[in-house]
Parts: structure tokens; C-alpha cells; sequence
């Protein structure tokens, strides 16, 4: 039986693919109005202006604690420039591709950059070594992505 803590962070992530899913239609949609560029900053400011909006009324109710160094402003900053990034890709990629072929070659990507960030010990938790069952799923993850870019 998984940990309640592991249950609630696979249920968590699996919403969140869901609303990335949803996320990546509606950037396909409004990049082939605007072009992907305007479609992923426009999405930025969106978000940004939200963001702001809920960040001041939890300041106004003092349940805000801060605590601020150099590392935390660069993560924040380099964080929302690839967030940025990301949006500009996945409005791009999605209007060629098609939504399922874009978010499965994103997914690649992102685990391929995982692997070597857990093998290197540079997230959050210990290393996780490399090992011959994740080069598998790399290679099945890698398969399923060719596969779903065939059309009929």
C-alpha cells in the first residue's frame, strides 16, 4: 500500500498533467490566433497578474512569511524566465505536433533532464543513482513519443 504522503503527491501530479493538458490545447489554440510567441507571454502576464492578486490578499492577512536571500531571487527569476520559455515551446510544438505528440515529447525532455538531476543529487531529495531500469523507461518513453507522432 503506497504512504499517504506518496498517494497525495501521485493524485497532485496527476491533476496537474491534467490541467498542463488542458493548458496546452488552449496555448495551441490561441498561438494559431497570435503566433506562439505572443500566445506564451500573454499567458505569462495572465498568470503573473493572478499571482499578484493572490499574493497581496494573503500579504493583507499577514499569512506570508518571507525569507529572502540572493539564491531565492535568482531561482524565482531564472524559474519564471523558463516557465516563459516553456510556454512560448509548448504553444509552438502543439500547433505542429498536436497536443498528445507535444506534452509526450515534453515529458521526454523533462525526464531525460530529471535522470541526470537525480543521479547528481541537485533536486531536493538524495541521489538516485542511474541504473539499467530507468534507461528502459527512458528508451519505452522514447518509443511511446515515436509512435504517437505517426498520423493516419
Amino acid at each position: 500500500m503506497l504512504k499517504s504522503e506518496l498517494l497525495l503527491g501521485v493524485v497532485v501530479a496527476i491533476g496537474t498533467g491534467s490541467v498542463i493538458a488542458i493548458q496546452t490545447a488552449l496555448l495551441s489554440r490561441s498561438g494559431a490566433s497570435v503566433g506562439a510567441v505572443r500566445s506564451g507571454l500573454l499567458t505569462t502576464i495572465t498568470g503573473a497578474l493572478l499571482a499578484s492578486i493572490i499574493l497581496v490578499a494573503l500579504w493583507r492577512q499577514g499569512s506570508l512569511s518571507w525569507q529572502w536571500n540572493s539564491a531565492t531571487w535568482l531561482a524565482l527569476i531564472v524559474g519564471g524566465i523558463l516557465g516563459t520559455a516553456a510556454l512560448v515551446g509548448i504553444s509552438f510544438a502543439s500547433q505542429r505536433v498536436g497536443v498528445t505528440a507535444a506534452l509526450a515529447s515534453i515529458l521526454l525532455g523533462q525526464i531525460l533532464l530529471s535522470v541526470i538531476i537525480d543521479a547528481r543529487g541537485l533536486g531536493s531529495t538524495a541521489a538516485i543513482p542511474f541504473s539499467l531500469e530507468r534507461a528502459l523507461g527512458l528508451l519505452l518513453l522514447g518509443g511511446g513519443v515515436y509512435l504517437l507522432l505517426f498520423r493516419q
